[in-house]
């Protein structure tokens, strides 16, 4: 399935960053390697934005290859950047820019299809905490908002995320924290978690002692 733009109509009325998505979108999927492309961040969160507030996009290809010189001729081609920080590696491939036309910051990130998929097998299927990132990546494709996909793979790999989050993970996720010295047991964080209406609050409290912050919610 080609979905383009369905869910960006409830986000919020057209403003010059979501211009900016549509112009971007058009030249991420002229390239036939593009599978999806999702919009993420602020604009998905439900926080309170303004017509200027950043793009955060995921461009996603089979492999995670989007030569940077074509990558910064889809900068040129949307308006040009009027300060840019290309082809960063911090977090893989990525790109950090202001329109020169709207002011606008845009933030892309060039992921594989196969490393999120990987990604969300080690914690949804064989639930393995990772440093305090554990749900980083489940987080992201479950409040991604679709702007692209070519052949509907992140549709389907979005419906897969809308799960509960799986107590094997919450417990090996405790576990992992309780071994650093100093900290409450494994066991008291595990009543507070059950006992509590709103969990997450209280173990959020306890873990931000902590000098890994592991988020237990997706």
């Amino acid at each position: 399935m080609n979905s383009e733009w369905g869910t960006l109509a409830g986000l919020a009325a057209p403003d010059e960053g979501l211009i900016l998505a549509r112009k971007l979108v058009d030249e991420f999927k002229s390239y036939a390697q593009v599978e999806t492309v999702t919009l993420s961040g602020s604009r998905t969160s439900g926080a309170s934005i303004d017509a200027r507030s950043d793009i955060d996009l995921f461009v996603y290809t089979e492999e995670g290859r989007f030569p940077l010189e074509e990558r910064k001729a889809v900068v040129e081609r949307s308006g040009g950047a009027a300060r840019a920080n290309l082809g960063l590696t911090f977090w893989g491939d990525g790109d950090v820019w202001f329109d020169a036309q709207s002011g606008v910051e845009v933030d892309v990130v060039y992921p594989s299809q196969r490393s999120i998929e990987e990604a969300l097998e080690r914690v949804l299927g064989q639930h393995q905490p990772s440093g305090g990132y554990s749900t980083c990546v489940w987080h992201s494709v479950r409040s991604a908002r679709i702007l692209f996909d070519r052949h509907g793979w992140f549709e389907r790999l979005q419906a897969g995320c809308n799960q509960p989050y799986p107590p094997e993970l919450r417990r090996a996720a405790i576990t992992a924290l309780s071994a650093i010295p100093g900290h409450r047991s494994t066991d008291l964080a595990l009543e507070r978690f059950h006992n509590s209406r709103c969990p997450t609050c209280h173990l959020t409290s306890w873990l931000r002692s902590t000098p890994i912050v592991e988020p237990l919610y997706p």
